[in-house]
């Protein structure tokens, strides 16, 4: 599965946040309720169903989605969803997309955590990062990324995932 360069008008955030989770599973799944990899078809896995309480005792929000047994997009990396990305058996190298709903806290927080495990992995190609626009209470999605991982970033020491002058195995590429 390859997003078209055009899908971008597809992920219109502005009318419901939500909506791209919704569409994922309606659109690529037959069984969203599917918890686990097959080798065959379309599925969707839950990495984390919880919000940002730690009295729920579940990983934030994140989903898998997978196409004949290879991880194709990482939708919402909420806290913990990292640790259950690694127990899915997926690697960072294996995504085609990474998607967010939107960028509270308990739909982002593991982010870093993920870009830095493709650090580990053979990732060689860009991987495209879409979420929303931003407002006047939260950043559009490339700021999000760059104050980061930009030079002068949270994470400056993995810029060369973003920065194109310098040298890295692959670069993100945040879009609205």
């Amino acid at each position: 599965m390859r997003l078209s360069p055009n899908c971008r008008c597809f992920f219109n955030f502005a009318s419901s946040p939500q909506s791209v989770i919704l569409l994922l599973f309606y659109v690529f799944s037959p069984s969203a309720a599917a918890q686990s990899r097959g080798s065959q078809g379309v599925s969707v896995q839950v990495l984390g169903s919880g919000g940002p309480e730690l009295q729920d005792k579940r990983a934030s929000s994140s989903y898998l989605l997978w196409e004949d047994g290879q991880a194709k997009a990482v939708i919402d990396a909420g806290g913990g969803s990292a640790l259950r990305f690694g127990e899915s058996g997926a690697q960072m190298s294996q995504p085609d997309v990474l998607l967010f709903s939107h960028l509270h806290v308990d739909h982002s927080a593991d982010f870093a955590a993920l870009i830095k495990s493709s650090w580990f992995e053979d990732r060689n190609r860009p991987l495209p990062i879409y979420g929303p626009p931003g407002n006047d209470f939260m950043p559009a999605t490339t700021e999000f990324v760059h104050d980061l991982f930009g030079d002068k970033g949270a994470y400056g020491y993995l810029s060369e995932l973003l920065v194109p002058k310098e040298q890295g195995s692959y670069k993100m590429q945040p879009t609205m």
